[in-house]
């Protein structure tokens, strides 16, 4: 009989990406995906796309593309005993900071210890923190590259700067803020 009712008006099956993954009373940022909106420096932001960063040894870290009409960030997070790490970024010129660092990276295998780039009208004086190599990808897809890192802080830990080597001659930048996962609030998930 309960077989004929199924059959009669269908039985709704759990398709696995519909299966609940967060607590919806308690939505934290590392529960977005792309088409997710949040409240960030009282503007609303749109998920517009989703990566992730594969760096061995079963270590990954995220980064979501947020936009509003008028500007574009991302904001990156890793896991680091239980507390979310973020940065919120934008993308700035490698020249800008100074033409020199993809010859001086294929010189040393490496970017300087130490940048100085004005950020928000600010002269910031950077760190070289840390440095690795991952695979990312966008999620909506299956293909991975490689990218090495290079993560700078300024001395307070404030202000974040990185620099990326995709391929032999390909370089891309970021600054930023540190910013704390209580920054973000009214997360919508799709």
């Amino acid at each position: 009989m309960l077989k004929w009712l199924r059959n009669l008006f269908g039985s709704k099956k759990e398709k696995p990406d519909e299966k609940l993954t967060y607590d919806p009373t308690n939505v934290q940022v590392k529960d977005l995906r792309k088409g997710a909106f949040l409240d960030y420096d009282l503007q609303t932001w749109e998920v517009k796309a989703q990566y992730e960063y594969d760096w061995g040894d079963r270590y990954f870290t995220f980064e979501f593309l947020l936009a509003t009409v008028e500007e574009k960030r991302f904001l990156h997070y890793e896991e680091d005993d239980g507390e979310l790490e973020c940065t919120l970024t934008e993308k700035i010129r490698v020249s800008s900071i100074d033409a020199d660092i993809p010859e001086e990276i294929h010189r040393n295998g490496t970017p300087p210890k130490e940048i100085t780039y004005t950020y928000k009208e600010k002269e910031i004086t950077f760190y070289r923190d840390e440095e690795g190599t991952a695979r990312f990808r966008d999620v909506d897809t299956r293909n991975w590259e490689e990218v090495t890192s290079w993560s700078y802080y300024d001395e307070a830990e404030k202000h974040v700067l990185s620099v990326e080597q995709w391929g032999e001659k390909e370089f891309e930048a970021a600054v930023g803020l540190v910013v704390d996962e209580s920054e973000f609030s009214n997360i919508i998930l799709p």
